[in-house]
Order: structure tokens, then C-alpha cells, then sequence
């Protein structure tokens, strides 16, 4: 059975990625209230295991996995993404999705896709397959907390 839609958090760290993340959570109705640009409220999501959380775009994985700018109170328990394929179960503390893609299209793609399939446990209409996302790097980008662009 897929996931409620209140199961289901959109993190990014930049600006750009944030609007990217709420492209693809109105794709699957996801409310606007669950894409957050807090790396606390991420990291916590992320380990409590209460939620999927889908890293959109370079800075939130290289934040939720390594965290190089040294951000909040994150725990000592390395945070992992998941396979790269869409889930439509919680997949367990610290573990999130990787949507960070090649580019800003891959990124798009494949946030929308995952954040789709998680609520409705298929994909999406002319689905064509998935892009490869980018693998989290040790780099600092973004912000700590990134508010919403739509204000």
C-alpha cells in the first residue's frame, strides 16, 4: 500500500532545488507544507524513519549524507540513501531518497517521479525510465535553511 501523502517530505538546500521540490510534490498532490528547506528538520525526519524523505538536488544529499558544512545538531549515525529506485514504504531510520540528479532536469525527474510512485505506488504516465542520480559528494552547498521561493 503506498504512502499518505503526509508521509512523504521533499528537502532541499538551494533556492532552485526548493522549487524543483515543489514541482514534483504537486505532481502527487503532496502539500506544499511538506517541502521544507530546514537541514535539522530534515535530518531528524530522516532518522526517525517516520517519513520519506527526498533529498531534491545536490546540497540536500551531499547535506543529509555527509553533512560538510558542519549544519545543526545532526547525530553521529550516518544517514544512507536508498536504492536508486522508487519506494512506496517508509524504508526505516536513516535512510532517505537520493533525487539529486546530473542535472537540474534529472533532478526534476527524477524528485517528481520518486515523490509519484511514493503516494501512488506506480509511475507515473509515459514513464520512460530513470535517470542515474548523482552520487553525494563531501562538498558544502546551500543553506542550512532555505525558505520557501513562492512567498
Amino acid at each position: 500500500m503506498p504512502l499518505t501523502t503526509s508521509q512523504v517530505v521533499l528537502y532541499a538546500a538551494d533556492t532552485v532545488d526548493y522549487e524543483i521540490a515543489l514541482g514534483a510534490a504537486a505532481s502527487a498532490y503532496i502539500p506544499i507544507s511538506n517541502v521544507i528547506g530546514d537541514f535539522a528538520t530534515a535530518w531528524n525526519d530522516v532518522a526517525s524513519g517516520n517519513y520519506l524523505v527526498i533529498a531534491v538536488g545536490g546540497p540536500a544529499t551531499n547535506a543529509l549524507y555527509y553533512n560538510p558544512c558542519g549544519w545543526g545538531d545532526a547525530g553521529s549515525t550516518q544517514l544512507n540513501p536508498t536504492a536508486a529506485y522508487p519506494v512506496d514504504t517508509l524504508p526505516g531510520a536513516y535512510y532517505y531518497e537520493n533525487a539529486a540528479g546530473n542535472d537540474r532536469t534529472d533532478t526534476f525527474y527524477l524528485a517528481t517521479v520518486f515523490a509519484y510512485y511514493a503516494v501512488n505506488g506506480a509511475f507515473p504516465a509515459n514513464f520512460t525510465g530513470l535517470p542515474t542520480p548523482g552520487v553525494p559528494s563531501d562538498t558544502c552547498a546551500g543553506d542550512a535553511s532555505v525558505g520557501c521561493p513562492c512567498q
